[in-house]
């Protein structure tokens, strides 16, 4: 009758009893439940069920523990009927001691007078009637068991993921958490994407608390297996989509650019190599912007035309690797873009030995703040004296080359045999050098004129609160009718800011053509598509927004200090945590910015006592 408890009865029934002998008349069991919950499933299961009806299956009495007790004390106080009330307000009638029997099977039977099997069947009669009806607290009886079940699933699932991320981090345990889920799938224990998704959160949060245990190595050599695998998965499930589209004729016959990209996406799952179309390119960042990764990746790399691994946490432990990508005879790569990584000197020293090789054939190289100076520059310009033919395009913006750097770079694009065409070195200057996104920090300024009236200006317009009472502001063409407000500053490099914020606010970036009049959706940032929003909320975490489409970032906690980073020409948008001066990444957007971006802050699910300001 109750089909999805079977796996589980040990869980609900505590015990089970049979009363009175083995005969042909209609025997009585007591089963004692572990919960209220379960007892009233099957007190509605039995009442409404054909079977029982037609073989008179009945629940005569429903009585908890305690209710037992209540009974037991009773009947041995008076010794003969009484009536008592149970916690819950319902009443039960029973008899005295020598009118019951609890027997074992096998014991004798006892006389029964008609008088008193009448009496039976009245009270049994009368208990079917009350225990008809439901429960004083059912929902609360219900939830109580239901969390009692869920705490032990909880507690059992990050004990065994916590035993798997052990082995994993072991020293010399070469084992990845992809090679553990390919096992399970051979054993025939197939992850949803539910369970994944559990357990990737959970890897996260174990990374959050390493760190708050200063344990940054093993945090960081988590995190970047758990980027591989992330990636991985990614990479296996979009192959099988495009077989499945090939085999069911859903892409066009013999098309070289699907099959192609299948035959990439093979050498990622199974290390082979080969060739690909000339217009294809894997940016590091749509799966996983981590060395570890990269190094996985390689033979893509080498086969392919573009190689897009700006912003990936690269050191010259990278320079080494690609250096012999770049030296290797059946290297397809044309461009190589390595912005925004830690590269140093060292590192383009590095990589300056690979593109000496003659079989380098490499026309784009950006190197955008990679902390260089003279001495990387110099190592560049070797390179390209060595292997003049092919470089076209090289960017060192935001670096310090210093005058004899410069110098001897400029002095390339006018040699006849170098086909360098395009070069940048500005911005330049020793700020450069400073590791990390803060050496792009810029004073931002709150414009004013776009204030909502509920939002009160202090600390001189650095901070933000939002009030009851509205402000005496003047009208103004650009002030918005919602409790938002733009800076005056139009960013169209790479910047950085820092705020600090109390009980949820929206931090956004917004083209300055926002509409600011009218209470629609289109005015609030995040939901259009020319405005992108981050919000932070001590009970909710983080919720990016753009263009009406959310999605929720799972952390253990929320800080209070956010930090926002934006590249305009390479369409970076990228928000982050500040946790005891370090970054945590909370979302990258990646997109084409068409106009100049201006931050702002909003308070679009906040109460009056909510702020934001400048640091």
């Amino acid at each position: 009758m109750a089909l999805h408890w079977r796996e589980k009865m040990d869980f609900i029934l505590g015990s089970v009893h049979r009363l009175g002998p083995n005969t042909n008349r209609p025997r009585q069991i007591i089963l004692q439940f572990t919960g209220c919950h379960f007892r009233d499933e099957l007190w509605r299961i039995t009442n409404l069920h054909p079977v029982c009806k037609e073989l008179n299956i009945r629940l005569a009495e429903d009585l908890t523990k305690e209710d037992r007790e209540a009974q037991t004390s009773c009947v041995a106080q008076s010794g003969a009927s009484k009536e008592s009330r149970t916690k819950d307000g319902r009443r039960f009638e029973f008899s005295s001691m020598d009118q019951c029997e609890d027997r074992e099977e096998g014991a004798p039977p006892s006389k029964t007078t008609q008088s008193e099997e009448d009496e039976a069947q009245r009270v049994d009669q009368q208990n079917s009637k009350l225990h008809s009806a439901p429960s004083a607290h059912p929902h609360q009886i219900r939830l109580e068991s239901v969390f009692t079940l869920l705490e032990e699933k909880i507690v059992n699932f990050v004990k065994n993921e916590l035993k798997k991320i052990q082995k994993v981090l072991s020293p010399g345990d070469l084992e990845s958490f992809e090679t553990q889920r390919d096992e399970e799938e051979v054993l025939g224990v197939k992850d949803d994407e539910q369970m994944r998704s559990s357990r990737e959160v959970l890897m996260k949060i174990t990374v959050n608390f390493l760190r708050m245990m200063k344990e940054d190595e093993l945090a960081d050599r988590l995190l970047s297996k758990l980027l591989a695998a992330v990636c991985q998965h990614e990479l296996k499930s979009g192959l099988k989509q495009k077989f499945q589209s090939v085999f069911e004729g859903i892409a066009k016959a013999g098309s070289p650019t699907l099959l192609n990209q299948i035959y990439t996406e093979l050498y990622i799952t199974e290390g082979g190599t080969g060739e690909v179309n000339d217009e294809h390119e894997f940016d590091l960042k749509k799966f996983s912007a981590s060395e570890e990764v990269l190094l996985r990746l390689l033979p893509v790399v080498k086969a392919s035309n573009k190689a897009l691994l700006s912003h990936c946490f690269l050191s010259e432990r990278s320079c080494a690797a690609l250096s012999s990508v770049l030296s290797s005879q059946s290297s397809s790569l044309r461009e190589l873009d390595l912005s925004n990584n830690n590269l140093q000197d060292s590192g383009v020293e590095l990589l300056s030995d690979g593109l000496k090789s003659p079989n380098c054939k490499l026309e784009s190289l950006r190197l955008s703040g990679c902390l260089i100076s003279e001495e990387g520059c110099a190592s560049l310009a070797s390179a390209l004296s060595s292997n003049p033919s092919h470089l076209k395009e090289l960017d060192l913006s935001y670096n310090h080359p210093g005058e004899s750097g410069v110098k001897s770079l400029l002095a390339g694009l006018k040699d006849p045999d170098w086909r360098l065409e395009d070069l940048r070195v500005e911005p330049a200057g020793e700020r450069w050098l400073t590791p990390g996104l803060r050496k792009y920090s810029r004073q931002i300024t709150i414009d004013p004129n776009s204030v909502n009236r509920n939002l009160k200006l202090s600390e001189g317009n650095r901070k933000v609160t939002l009030m009851e009472e509205l402000q005496s502001y003047p009208d103004h063409p650009d002030r918005f009718d919602e409790p938002q407000l733009l800076c005056s500053d139009g960013l169209t490099g790479r910047h950085y800011w820092e705020v600090e914020w109390r009980d949820g606010v929206d931090i956004s970036v917004s083209y300055r053509r926002i509409r600011r009049k009218g209470d629609s959706g289109d005015c609030w940032f995040g939901e259009n598509d020319h405005s992108w929003r981050l919000y932070c909320s001590n009970n909710f975490g983080y919720i990016v927004c753009h263009n009406k489409r959310q999605s929720r970032i799972s952390y253990a906690s929320a800080s209070n200090r956010v930090a926002v980073y934006v590249d305009c020409p390479a369409g970076i948008l990228s928000f982050y945590r500040v946790s005891s001066d370090s970054l945590i990444h909370l979302h990258t957007f990646n997109t084409t910015f068409t106009e100049p971006l201006h931050p702002g802050f909003g308070f679009s699910r906040s109460g009056p006592g909510s702020w934001v300001s400048l640091c």
